[in-house]
Parts: structure tokens; C-alpha cells; sequence
């Protein structure tokens, strides 16, 4: 009985090596594809937390810009509240204006608008 188990095992031994290098070049092969996909959905996450923060600055940005300059026209002029919430009205609508100019690709820059563009051309 002990023969056999041996005799199993030297079979199988003869055939390990060329099982062991089938499965390692399998293995290499679906990490390279596994370690692909995974760079590809980091780069379009980074994009997109790109263009979160580029929007969300650029509305922060507005309004504190309209809120500071009607502040100093407040303090120079002695008319207190009403430049201020003037300015910071018009700088609401300021970024409110260049986070939709984003989103439909009509600021110039790289990012969602030309993004988009492409999309629909490549889908027509």
C-alpha cells in the first residue's frame, strides 16, 4: 500500500512543475488585469473627487469674495449690512453661474464639459 501512495506521488510530482509554471503565468496574467482595472477606476475616482472639489471651491470662492468685498465697502462707506448682503447675493450667483459653466463644459478647461463632449460623439 505504501508503493502505491509513493508511486501516486512521483506521478504527480512529474507533472507539478508543469501544473506549478500553468498556474503561476495564470496567476501573473489575472493580477496584471486585476492591477489594470484597478488603476483605471483610481483615475476616474480621482477625476471625478477633482471636479467635486473644483466645484465646491469655486462656489466657496464666490461667495466669499462677494462677502469680503461688500464688507469693505460696508466698513468704508458706514452703510452696514446692505453692500455686504448686495455682494454676497451677487457672489451666490456668481458661483452658482461658474458651477453650472462647469458642468456644461462652457468654461474652457479640461473636465466634465469636454469630457461629455466626447462621450456623445464617441456614442454617435
Amino acid at each position: 500500500m505504501s508503493a502505491a501512495i509513493v508511486s501516486g506521488r512521483a506521478e504527480k510530482g512529474a507533472t507539478a512543475p508543469q501544473e506549478l509554471a500553468d498556474f503561476a503565468a495564470r496567476l501573473q496574467t489575472a493580477q496584471r488585469a486585476a492591477l489594470g482595472a484597478a488603476r483605471e477606476k483610481g483615475k476616474e475616482s480621482a477625476t471625478k473627487l477633482g471636479l467635486a472639489w473644483r466645484v465646491s471651491l469655486e462656489l466657496v470662492a464666490a461667495v466669499a469674495v462677494g462677502g469680503g468685498l461688500g464688507l469693505s465697502l460696508d466698513s468704508s462707506l458706514g452703510t452696514r449690512p446692505w453692500f455686504m448682503v448686495l455682494f454676497l447675493l451677487l457672489g451666490s450667483a456668481a458661483g452658482v453661474l461658474n458651477v453650472y459653466r462647469i458642468s456644461q463644459g462652457l468654461d474652457g478647461s479640461v473636465g466634465f464639459g469636454r469630457a461629455k463632449c466626447r462621450w456623445e460623439k464617441r456614442r454617435w
